[in-house]
């Protein structure tokens, strides 16, 4: 009977212990996009390593200083490069367009550098603007 009992609450505790880990791994499942193990990024428009973000501007705020951000395909959107922050931006072939403010925003204090064979353009199709 004891060894029963004692089965059954090893087993339950066992379960238990993985429980957080579950409830962990779906913290950052709306900000990345990430299928490292096929090599894949999903529907990510841009990627930091093998991580995908579903928008720029999410993968331009995670990156950290001296990081790669590589944009995966064509987009529109405004970015911020927020204060001291050291980043590269690699537009590939893809062209960042703006909505509607500047096309990138680097903040005082902060640096970009931007590579690639892609372009930075105004919606009405002009060269994007850099603040």
């Amino acid at each position: 009977m004891k060894r029963r009992l004692l089965s059954a609450f090893l087993a339950v505790m066992m379960v238990l212990t993985m429980a957080p880990v579950a409830f962990a791994a779906d913290e950052d499942a709306g900000n990345a996009v990430d299928d490292s193990a096929s090599g894949s990024t999903g529907s990510a428009v841009a990627k930091i390593g093998d991580t995908g973000y579903a928008t720029l501007a999410a993968a331009v705020a995670a990156a950290n200083n001296g990081e790669t951000v590589t944009l995966l395909t064509n987009t529109a959107e405004d970015i911020t490069i927020a204060q001291d922050k050291n980043i590269t931006l690699d537009l590939g072939s893809n062209t960042l367009t703006n909505n509607g403010g500047d096309t990138i925003t680097v903040e005082l204090g902060a640096t970009l550098t931007v590579t690639g064979n892609g372009e930075s353009a105004d919606e009405d199709g002009s060269a994007g603007t850099v603040d």
